[in-house]
């Protein structure tokens, strides 16, 4: 049966900046444009957002929820986020609509607590965690995707006057892009940076982020500061369009990665959609991502968090791979190609909405 009508779940706030809400909001843009009607639902912050959607202030109450799908008069559902966001699932009737669980997991799970949903995961070592929990049904494979029309690289003289407009000076731009929590270990980062400007290098640490100081008081304005790097050190806290994020990325020489741990990391696949080169520890989603090997961090250590491993990448062997970067510019433009080719023909918007709707279409 085609698919006409789909209701678009997020496990966070559906008005936040999130990730969640940005890949539903993209997801549900391009659904239209193929002639399926979407209905976006998830927590509000705030008190209003747009008419045309369906909000509840949470998923716990199954009442709700069955008089939410009736409403919307949906198909099927798509829940993007984790089994704890969506209370209902063990209590819906198998009956009702299809239920689908787009999600990234990083330990075992009880498999009642997902009810009827088909799991679809994010990657393949999300696609083991599910297996490995005892789920007897497992959907394909669908990553987060991002519209490689508007993430494109930049011609040589827009380069220039992008870096120019971020008032970044001539030389080696490393990058990164995420909010200032814990998991991001921006720390870390400026740390490498400031490794690779001790062994002689030049360049930029671009730093695109929330905030500086984060909510447990971690200052990465007084950390560069104290790392002598922060004549080095530029963040942009505001917001920024897609247009203005696409520029972003491609002032950057190099997109530097430190993150503990990732359930996908969607700034992977833009930057790789501007032929940005990535270099990462061989993580769970940034690690699974990256076409290439050459620019993944191997040292560091492994701590746990119940059933989840958190990497620490050591800032020494991130910044050797920063001299690496530097000393073989040739090699970076090769990678980079190589992570737009990737980016195209895995995660452009478009293929991952046909897949949707294949998967989908089948079920109903």
């Amino acid at each position: 049966m085609q698919l006409h009508r789909l209701l678009l779940m997020s496990g966070l706030s559906i008005d936040g900046k999130n990730s969640f809400s940005r890949q539903l909001s993209l997801l549900a843009r391009f659904m239209e444009q193929r002639g399926i009607k979407t209905s976006l639902s998830g927590p509000l912050r705030t008190q209003h957002y747009r008419p045309s959607s369906f909000f509840r202030k949470d998923f716990k109450n199954v009442g709700r929820v069955s008089t939410l799908l009736k409403k919307t008069d949906t198909q099927a559902a798509l829940l993007l986020g984790y089994p704890d966001q969506f209370h209902f699932l063990q209590e819906l009737p198998a009956f009702f609509v299809p239920l689908f669980l787009w999600a990234q997991f990083s330990n075992l799970i009880d498999p009642s607590c997902i009810g009827n949903a088909l799991p679809v995961p994010l990657t393949e070592k999300t696609a083991l965690f599910m297996e490995k929990s005892g789920l007897s049904r497992v959907g394909p494979v669908i990553p987060h995707g991002i519209d490689c029309a508007r993430y494109i690289p930049l011609s040589a003289e827009d380069r220039i006057n992008a870096r120019r407009k971020f008032g970044i000076r001539k030389g080696f731009v490393i990058g990164t892009v995420g909010a200032h929590t814990a998991r991001k270990q921006l720390g870390r980062v400026i740390d490498a940076f400031a490794r690779f400007l001790e062994r002689g290098c030049d360049g930029t640490l671009l730093i695109k982020t929330d905030r500086t100081l984060s909510l447990d008081s971690i200052d990465l304005e007084a950390l560069a500061e104290r790392m002598r790097v922060n004549h080095r050190v530029k963040f942009i806290t505001q917001e920024l369009s897609d247009d203005e994020m696409n520029d972003l990325y491609n002032v950057m020489d190099l997109y530097l990665n430190l993150s503990e741990w990732e359930g996908f990391c969607i700034p992977v696949i833009e930057a790789m959609a501007c032929s940005v080169p990535v270099a990462s520890p061989q993580i769970q989603g940034p690690g699974e991502i990256l076409p290439y090997r050459e620019m993944f961090i191997k040292g560091g250590t492994v701590e746990q968090e119940g059933e989840r491993s958190l990497f620490l990448a050591d800032p020494k062997e991130a910044a050797e791979i920063l001299v690496k970067a530097l000393e073989h510019r040739t090699l970076l433009q090769q990678l980079g190609e190589r992570g737009r080719r990737e980016a195209e023909q895995k995660y452009d918007i478009r293929i991952v909405v046909q897949r949707w709707e294949e998967l989908i279409s089948g079920v109903l």
